[in-house]
């Protein structure tokens, strides 16, 4: 379950005003004011020529609209004692929007009626904009829902739904009295499925991390030359991409290895069951996939030094296992195919009718704009000759791979149900499978130059007239928002403010239109597997990396004769699709009132594997005793079930009241779509940071906590990516003044960037040294409260903890005192009425859980640390080349340094020799003749 995110705020222009537009809440402009019992924000007539800098933000309008809905006894709570400073406030906001008992979602808006209008009833009732999993009550914001009389004449009946199916039913009645509200629906954004981050890219930042990362592996002095780290092994390419020649130094790592420079990403795409491997390599050193318990002492030195064994210390013991797909899976795979071959067919339909009629009022497909030289100086819109759009080669489609790894071992362990072990492993695909890879743009620059010289000659003797005509045109598009201004009483001082609901915009640009002169590229996507890459790509560190990715994935094992593992996968694959996507928007379920996020339902799943071939290994015959146990142990081997490892159970306690309604929402979720949940504990509610596509560092960086810093963090990181974005788009723009007006823009946004990520550091140290202050104070006060948090109800707990010494689990598999659970992800949390040292413990995975946040944040500087690095080690690079051409300009090659070095040495024995032979001369004179 993802961390709560601000939804947009997205309001709409309300007709018939001039000058400074006014948005009602609760309130239409041609309604009348909500009955006696009902709750509105009182909205009012805006002066236009009020001081905008006295607007309050968007941000602060919805903060002051919680703040007004908090439970009486939070605010009371946290209220400070008069008098006030302007800081103890703030810190009053802040107290009240981070109680978990405050909600951030809820329906605060209310659709008036026609007093005399029609009465809404199911029969006459109108279906509005559903997401994927067809419930009626969708909205695209909290802005979205509404109350409203389904009896007008009736104020205490309030019903809760959604604003465009409200809009909807009132055109089907023709009831205009909220005629603005109708209007302003039709701007409210259309559902959508929301993607992972990208796990491509995630692949390729960590793969660049390596700096010293180098294909070839030998230097040859005596042929006078040094092999390039970016020259690849002959032959190339190699028969398979997990082939040990298609590993680049410093690859491959071991399995379940530390690796401080680069985490390996959690798959959580969702991958066509037509493409999952068929064939799976499975690495069990452990032999865990036997999946037997056994009695083990938790507190033995052996147990601990079991755990602490790496994945070299241990031999490999390798098994093939089979994708098995159940009818249900069949019926999925027809219809993924059909999904891929309907992508397949719209890219070549776009493609087809763009090249067929190359002009802007078409879709244009994969390319770019290259404009010709002509007069760009020119800043008023008119006709301009047409620039050429190169028309990338369709990407090549995704292939089925051939087989996959998978390494187990039991520092992944994750839980232990009644009937299942589940691990953390390591699945590796070919990295073709998981990323993209870009065109190189140079080799299509060159390739265009080509294809031009051919076409219009080499001194353009042979270039069509209608390329230089003036066919096309810029036009002058003129953008203008007026902004949007409500007034509401502020929570805290109860005086009267003015808040923008929306920002206005106001902008001119030019944009082409017209024809296209294009080219159609010949250059194709690079793929490593088939060929090495250009020689532009070759300059690059992304050139070197190996043919295989890794990702994390969930393994589930089923204990020996239980038959739940393979009725669970065949639940996985009947789920219906909705089942694994993330929608935008909210909705409202029955019987909950308020709105809540759209988030998968269930784990991705990644197939079901039974197994084709054990390992010779495990074969054969035994003599004693001893070993035949461990052989009639060895003679099951579970299936695998692969599911996405997507976060960890929820604590109720530590939930805000929005994250409560969320959880409560999946089960609801399930029956709305005629699934029963067998077991609905909190160990079977998964939680993890978000948003879901966001990189794995600004995920990290989104505190558990309600509010703080986490957020800002986050936005600043996306802020970062978004300025470098529009940094690349300037450099494609057509425009000459354009261009250098963008990156004009650039050049402030970063400036603002600087200084808005210098205050951010400012208020995180201060907000560090306040919460180190407040843990201090906790700390000191911990032992007066830790003897009244034990219980007698604590010994009718139904799990309790096991002693060391009788545990049951799986080899070297389960943590210290871990309490039995069904849990597929987690081991169970304690229950309410924990001892006090559980309750520290806790606390201290809490404490593990922040300290993780951290190294992720470090981790973040540090790769910005290392592209700056790297960009100097390609300066030292070219430095170091320039020094060893002077030192072939003069001469001074290896085997002539060596060989002065050899006089050298030659030359220090007869000075040595020669000295000891001229002082036996002296003494032998002084003996004898002085």
């Amino acid at each position: 379950m993802e961390r709560e995110v601000k939804p947009n705020l997205v309001m709409a222009d309300l007709p018939g005003q001039i000058g400074l537009l006014v948005e009602t809440i609760g309130v239409s402009s041609s309604g009348t004011p909500p009955g006696p019992g009902e709750s509105s924000t009182d909205v009012e007539m805006h002066d236009a020529s009020q001081d905008p800098q006295e607007y309050r933000s968007p941000e602060r309008f919805f903060e002051d609209l919680i703040i007004s809905r908090a439970p009486e006894e939070v605010r009371s709570h946290h209220r400070p004692k008069a008098p006030t400073t302007p800081e103890q406030i703030e810190e009053y906001r802040k107290k009240i929007l981070n109680d978990p008992s405050t909600k951030h979602r809820f329906v605060f808006q209310q659709w008036p009626r026609d007093p005399n209008g029609t009465v809404i009833t199911p029969l006459n009732s109108q279906l509005g904009k559903v997401a994927g999993n067809a419930q009626q009550i969708w909205g695209s914001t909290l802005f979205d829902f509404y109350t409203v009389r389904r009896i007008p004449s009736v104020p205490n009946l309030m019903t809760y739904t959604s604003g465009s199916k409200l809009a909807k039913w009132m055109q089907s009645q023709g009831e205009t009295f909220s005629q603005d509200l109708v209007e302003k629906q039709k701007s409210e954004e259309e559902p959508a499925t929301v993607q992972p981050c990208d796990i491509g890219k995630l692949i390729k930042r960590n793969e660049t991390m390596f700096i010293n990362s180098k294909w070839s592996l030998e230097k040859s002095w005596s042929k006078e030359e040094v092999k390039d780290r970016f020259e690849l092994p002959k032959p190339w390419p190699p028969a398979s991409p997990f082939s040990p020649s298609a590993y680049p130094s410093p690859w491959p790592f071991p399995p379940f290895s530390q690796q401080h420079m680069t985490r390996i990403p959690t798959l959580q795409q969702y991958i066509p069951q037509s493409l999952l491997p068929e064939r799976l390599i499975v690495h069990d050193p452990w032999k865990l996939l036997a999946a037997e318990v056994v009695e083990v002492d938790t507190e033995s030195e052996e147990f601990r030094t079991e755990k602490l064994v790496k994945w070299n210390e241990k031999e490999d013991v390798t098994h093939i296992y089979r994708l098995q797909n159940s009818e249900a899976n069949s019926i999925r795979r027809k219809k993924d195919n059909k999904a891929l071959e309907k992508q397949e067919e719209d890219r070549h339909k776009v493609r087809r009718k763009f090249l067929a009629d190359p002009h802007t009022r078409n879709e244009l497909p994969d390319g770019f704009v290259v404009n010709e030289i002509q007069d760009t100086t020119v800043e008023e819109p008119g006709p301009v000759k047409p620039p050429i759009y190169v028309v990338f080669p369709l990407r090549p489609s995704c292939k089925q791979p051939e087989e996959a790894h998978l390494y187990i071992a039991p520092a992944g362990s994750i839980g232990e149900g009644h009937h299942s072990f589940v691990y953390k492993t390591e699945l590796e695909l070919p990295r073709s499978f998981l990323v993209n890879e870009e065109i190189c743009e140079e080799c299509v620059l060159e390739d265009m130059g080509e294809i031009l010289r051919e076409q219009d000659g080499p001194n353009g003797d042979r270039r069509d007239p209608k390329w230089d005509e003036k066919s096309g045109k810029l036009a002058l598009k003129t953008t203008e928002i007026h902004p949007e201004v409500t007034r509401m009483a502020d929570p805290i001082h109860g005086e009267e403010a003015t808040y923008i609901i929306k920002p206005g915009k106001y902008s001119k640009e030019f944009e082409y239109e017209g024809p296209f002169r294009v080219i159609e590229s010949r250059v194709k996507y690079p793929n490593l597997e088939k060929g090495p890459y250009c020689t532009h790509i070759q300059k690059e560190d992304r050139a070197i990396h190996p043919l295989t990715s890794k990702v994390y994935v969930a393994a589930k094992l089923s204990k020996q004769g239980d038959g739940h593992l393979a009725a669970e996968a065949e639940n996985y694959q009947k789920f219906p699709d909705h089942f694994f996507e993330h929608w935008t928007g909210y909705n409202i379920l029955r019987p909950m009132h308020d709105p809540v996020p759209l988030g998968a339902l269930v784990p991705q799943f990644y197939g079901y594997y039974v197994l084709e071939t054990r390992s010779p290994k495990l074969l054969g015959t035994s003599n004693t005793e001893e070993e035949g146990r461990e052989d009639m142990r060895s003679a099951y081997l579970s299936p695998l079930l692969l599911l996405e490892d997507c976060g960890h159970p929820i604590d109720p306690r530590s939930l805000s009241v929005d994250d409560r309604n969320q959880s409560g929402s999946l089960i609801y979720r399930f029956h709305e779509e005629g699934w029963l949940h067998g077991s609905v504990a909190r160990r079977n509610i998964l939680r993890q940071p978000g948003p879901i596509t966001a990189w794995p560092s600004e995920r990290a960086a989104n505190a558990l906590k309600r509010g703080g810093l986490g957020q800002i963090s986050a936005s600043l990181s996306a802020m970062q990516r978004t300025i470098d974005d529009y940094d690349s788009m300037t450099k494609r723009e057509i425009i000459k003044a354009k261009q250098e007006k963008a990156q004009m823009r650039v050049q402030k946004f970063r400036a603002d960037y600087a200084d808005l990520r210098s205050q951010f550091e400012r208020l995180r140290g201060e907000a560090s040294a306040a919460q180190q202050e407040a843990n201090r104070a906790e700390l000191i006060s911990a032992s007066s409260a830790s003897a009244s948090l034990s219980s007698p109800s604590d010994s009718r707990r139904r799990f309790q903890n096991t002693s060391s010494t009788n545990s049951t689990l799986h080899p070297g598999l389960r943590p210290q005192n871990e309490i039995v659970s069904e849990s597929p992800f987690r081991g169970s949390t304690p229950q309410p009425g924990m001892g006090g040292r559980e309750f520290r413990a806790l606390d201290e995975h809490s404490f593990i859980q922040n300290t993780d946040t951290k190294l992720d944040e470090f981790l973040a500087q540090g790769r910005e640390v290392l592209d700056n690095l790297r960009d100097q080690r390609n300066i030292l690079k070219g430095t170091q080349r320039r020094l060893l051409d002077t030192a072939n300009t003069l001469g001074l090659s290896r085997n002539v340094i060596g060989w002065i070095e050899k006089r050298s040495t030659q030359d220090t024995y007869i000075f040595l020799g020669g000295a000891v032979f001229t002082f036996f001369c002296f003494y032998l004179i002084w003996r004898y003749l002085g």
